[in-house]
């Protein structure tokens, strides 16, 4: 959770229940800036992450998503590797 491929997080939290972090990662001269909040059990997670940072220096970008999941059932154990 400290750093990897050029990022380090600034706060990271996921006890409870809930998910709260912060992040920036560094290409080159480029700067981008995450957040990730939510929740998370072990049948489901749901979580919003947004995005700011610069695609090439002058020329902004902001990314805003939201990921929802749920658990489906067991898995089969036949998939191929």
């Amino acid at each position: 959770q400290n750093s990897a491929s050029g990022c380090t997080y600034d706060r990271f939290s996921m006890a409870g229940g809930r998910v709260d972090a912060e992040m920036r990662c560094k290409a080159s001269a480029a700067e981008t800036r995450v957040r990730i909040v939510g929740s998370y059990s072990a049948e489901s997670y749901a979580v919003a992450v947004s995005s700011q940072g610069d695609v090439q220096k002058g020329m902004p970008m902001t990314v805003d998503m939201s990921i929802n999941s749920r658990r489906t059932g067991d898995c089969a154990g036949n998939a191929a590797s």
